[in-house]
């Protein structure tokens, strides 16, 4: 079958709302063993390196992409060297700042030691506790600030589970898009997936996907039965599964289910950021006017180039342009 794809993304304004990451990525040599700890390693700091990360890279692919988009996430007091990282570098990308909102819960932070090139370990720096009611309110306001102003043609729910997205903004996030007649497309984490109900794009992991037939006690079920049970208990309009080496599977509007496989092997994968470049690249090839094939293979595209650069990566039009020649 021959695909025709279309790649309209120049004029979609997308409107991303979810957990705001400055991931950070120190590179360090061996210098000498621990004076002070036994056989604990002293390194050396070569570098180091800043990326926009969860909700921003989201923002970040859909910018590289062709498309414009609007941020609205939870970040640390101006005053904050790492909020300053973020907002050096969505200016430097061309995103608009304006829909942050400042609190004094600290900006996300995940920190990647790299020994001689190899991982060592992360380092997470981020407040355990839900945004309060009067920042659930500024979020929404900023959420219909964004609406009224730019008029999105979709709405991207990116969820880390780190607060932007609470049992309290949830469903009015998704009030305000159906009264908006605004599509959204959910990537979900573990905690708040059940309350994503009749939103048009559903998209967890493997990983995600088999927690949540757990816990829906539908293990013993095939795959294929899986997504239907899944589809049909959120009411989703559209069901799609990342399957890392194994591809993905999708089940669309009319029931039909898709089986897309990998674009190529890659030697060294670099999952880094992959399902934040999978999900823009949904959205975008959902607006474009594509069947499901089209969008599983474009999705497909997208994660594949993502894995093959290393650490975060941001997925760019010409990219994909060149791997559909």
């Amino acid at each position: 079958m021959e695909l025709e794809i279309n790649l309209n993304f120049e004029d979609k304004r997308i409107l991303v709302i979810g957990d705001i990451i400055l991931d950070k990525f120190v590179y360090a040599e061996y210098a000498k063993m621990s004076p002070e700890y036994a056989e604990v390693p002293v390194l050396k700091v070569e570098k180091c390196s800043y990326c926009l990360g969860g909700a921003a890279n989201v923002a970040s692919n859909i910018k590289t992409m062709g498309a414009t988009p609007y941020l609205v996430g939870i970040v640390g007091q101006t005053y904050e060297p790492e909020f300053k990282n973020i907002e050096t570098l969505m200016k430097i990308s061309s995103i608009n700042t304006n829909y942050l909102v400042n609190t004094s819960i600290s900006t996300i932070v995940k920190t990647r030691i790299f020994n001689a090139g190899l991982p060592m370990c992360r380092l997470d720096r981020e407040t355990e506790q839900e945004p309060k009611d009067k920042v659930n309110i500024e979020i929404l306001n900023k959420i219909n600030e964004v609406i009224e102003q730019h008029q999105p043609h979709a709405i991207i729910l990116q969820d880390y589970n780190k607060g932007v997205l609470n049992p309290d903004s949830i469903p009015n996030i998704l009030n305000i898009a159906k009264i908006n007649n605004i599509p959204v497309f959910v990537d979900p984490k573990y905690a708040n997936w059940e309350l994503y109900n009749k939103v048009d794009f559903f998209k967890p992991n493997a990983i995600e996907f088999d927690a949540m037939t757990h816990l829906l006690k539908i293990d013993e079920l095939s795959i294929e039965e899986q997504l239907l049970y899944l589809k049909n208990y959120l009411q989703v309009k559209n069901l799609f599964i990342t399957q890392g080496k194994d591809g993905s599977i999708s089940v669309n509007e009319q029931n039909k289910i898709h089986r897309q496989s990998i674009h190529k092997s890659i030697e060294k994968v670099d999952v880094c950021g992959a399902g934040d470049s999978v999900i823009a690249m949904l959205c975008l090839s959902t607006l474009s006017n594509n069947s499901m094939i089209e969008i599983a293979y474009l999705a497909n595209l997208a994660g594949y180039i993502a894995c093959s650069h290393a650490h975060i990566y941001t997925v760019k039009f010409e990219d994909i342009s060149k791997l559909l020649k």
